[in-house]
């Protein structure tokens, strides 16, 4: 992890925005892709397999079984998720609430410890997550939470893979399995990309309402609703690709008149 990572992990969400723009393609690939957009560096830094004559950024094919593909599999958006010092489920599981699935969580009651404060004795990030949660006054929002950043903790702070969490100087196994609120487990990075996915209704509302406020200069007020859910209609017929997406929001009738 350099310099030149460094910058071209800022660069990578910008390019695979990019080419969902340019393709025309649906939301849902923020969830999951079956492709990169990444430059030298990065497919050196993300160890993919195969024989690429790169010139900057360009799209490349994964396989099926691949650990990446799609925004929250980036080292950006993973590196967003961590605190500093250790990948946090938490943050993870805020940010594609919040960020992606126009579902935020409500902000922790004031005076909540710190998780870290769970334990004195050095334990994995998913069995101080659980210490935590066991204080009633968590609980309810941690359920929502927690389980979708376990299903990303195979990732460490930068976005790397690995199958154990090293704790000092011994490997742990990672469990990256939960059950979602709604009841439904799942198993692995894989299986929660399939389950997010299939709340694409949602992620496009999250994305109509973020271009929204980002056109009209100002946040989405309740005035702006019905309206919203008119684009979400149309966009829904056209399958919720992206760059339609984007036409329906300049197109609108609160772009237009704002």
């Amino acid at each position: 992890f350099n310099n030149g990572v460094r910058a071209s992990i800022y660069r990578e969400p910008i390019e695979f925005f990019k080419v969902l723009v340019k393709e025309n393609l649906a939301v849902d690939h923020f969830i999951d892709s079956n492709f990169v957009v990444v430059n030298s560096l990065l497919a050196k830094y993300y160890q993919l397999d195969g024989n690429h004559t790169f010139k900057g950024f360009q799209k490349v094919p994964l396989p099926a079984n691949s650990n990446r593909g799609g925004f929250i599999t980036q080292s950006a958006f993973l590196t967003m998720g961590s605190n500093g010092e250790r990948s946090s489920p938490v943050i993870r599981g805020t940010l594609i609430l919040g960020k992606l699935l126009n579902s935020p969580p409500p902000d922790p009651p004031p005076n909540v410890p710190e998780i870290e404060s769970a334990s004195s004795k050095p334990l994995s990030n998913r069995a101080l997550v659980e210490l935590h949660r066991k204080q009633r006054v968590c609980a309810s929002c941690h359920d929502r939470i927690d389980p979708i950043g376990f299903g990303l903790e195979n990732f460490d702070t930068t976005g790397l893979w690995r199958d154990p969490e090293t704790i000092e100087k011994k490997e742990v196994p990672i469990e990256a399995n939960g059950t979602l609120v709604s009841g439904v487990k799942f198993n692995g990075l894989q299986e929660l990309q399939k389950l997010l996915k299939s709340q694409e209704d949602k992620l496009a509302r999250n994305i109509i309402e973020s271009l929204t406020s980002y056109g009209i200069g100002r946040p989405i007020e309740f005035s702006d609703e019905s309206r919203i859910d008119e684009v979400l209609i149309q966009a829904e017929s056209r399958k919720y690709a992206l760059r339609d997406l984007i036409f329906l929001v300049a197109n609108s009738e609160t772009f237009r008149s704002k």
